[in-house]
């Protein structure tokens, strides 16, 4: 609770209107509240560039983690081709001792 002192009354019949409405809400804790939300809607502006930050770094994240399972089906078939190459070869060199 806000308590009003004795000699304010008398300056509160006195001010202006915009000066009794601030008056008012500090009374009320309205200015309190004002404030209150003015802070948090700050921090929420920093946590949405903070998110934007994060989606992007996501984003990157997640065309990487793409490009490196292409990257890795590329090498098993590069695998599996120089397996068959191998057996091949070992066939072929096998059917020359063999021949000579």
């Amino acid at each position: 609770y806000y308590i009003v002192q004795q000699g304010r009354i008398a300056e509160l019949t006195l001010m202006n209107d915009y000066r009794r409405l601030e008056l008012m809400k500090e009374i009320s804790g309205a200015s309190v509240f004002d404030e209150r939300k003015a802070e948090s809607q700050k921090i929420l502006e920093e946590m949405s560039g903070r998110e934007k930050n994060i989606e992007r770094v996501i984003d990157f994240i997640r065309q990487r983690i793409r490009n490196l399972k292409e990257e890795q089906d590329e090498l098993f078939e590069y695998q599996r081709t120089e397996h068959r190459r191998r057996c091949i070869e070992f066939e072929l060199t096998d059917r020359d001792w063999r021949t000579a």
